[in-house]
């Protein structure tokens, strides 16, 4: 029994497949794809080499990090000094949707990790991404799929929504899903108990969201993500899921 786990027996008393696939499926998947690392740093690792980057929003998922390793420089971006009281290490202070220290192509790569889902305008952003790389560079995304988290219950933002966002140049602190979040996040998947997310979603509500993090705005799966990259002229030169992250780059 102890060889099994806690955790492990837990998850299988309450057949939670969505925990249980978020928590095992990575080992699963090196297991199945024994060749996949290797494959990924050849035709990845190009792209971050020698090169000059931007990380949006901290540290990256997966191998990205170690990739970042090779850049010759990475300027780190955050919307915040600030998250949850813990202090945080940016080059700028700014929206993701405004990268005004950078000039056109100046960059050969954009990162983010779980960033994407928190910006109201994601279109806006990309496009700002891609206004910073040059051409042959690439826009890398970590973004939950949305079937194996806490936003499971939710719809899927549709592309319509995401161009009529863009066209109406919809900002920060925007509070349109917020009903959607009240009601159909699954608070057993969350860390966050039904009172302290009211409380919090009730103080987003009423507060400047410079000091605040945003919620998740949207939601979406590995098929909503690489329509939306296509969608704004971005190829796609790969795409995985692991566990509940989607990971995406996309070439100018």
């Amino acid at each position: 029994m102890r060889m099994i786990g806690l955790r492990t027996i837990k998850l299988l008393i309450s057949f939670n497949y969505r925990r249980i696939w978020v928590t095992y499926h990575s080992y699963f998947h090196e297991l199945l794809h024994p060749n996949l690392r290797k494959k990924m740093l050849q035709e990845l690792l190009p792209y971050f080499e020698n090169k000059k980057g931007i990380r949006i929003g901290g540290s990256l998922r997966w191998k990205f990090e170690k990739y970042t390793d090779f850049a010759t420089q990475i300027v780190d971006v955050n919307n915040t000094p600030f998250f949850v009281g813990i202090p945080n290490k940016a080059d700028y202070f700014t929206d993701a949707t405004n990268l005004y220290f950078s000039q056109d192509g100046e960059f050969d790569f954009v990162c983010s990790s779980h960033v994407l889902e928190h910006i109201a305008n994601p279109i806006k952003a990309i496009k700002e991404w891609m206004r910073v790389v040059k051409k042959g560079g690439v826009i890398y995304c970590a973004v939950p799929d949305k079937r194996f988290t806490f936003d499971h219950k939710r719809k899927r933002t549709t592309m319509q929504h995401l161009v009529s966002d863009y066209q109406s140049n919809i900002g920060p602190h925007d509070i349109t899903h917020l009903q959607d979040i009240i009601f159909n996040v699954d608070l057993e998947m969350s860390d966050m108990t039904q009172k302290r997310m009211f409380n919090w979603l009730l103080d987003y509500a009423a507060v400047d969201s410079a000091a605040k993090s945003e919620p998740h705005h949207h939601v979406y799966t590995k098929e909503d993500l690489i329509q939306l990259f296509k969608l704004v002229g971005l190829e796609i030169v790969f795409v995985d899921l692991l566990g509940d992250t989607i990971h995406l780059v996309g070439r100018k």
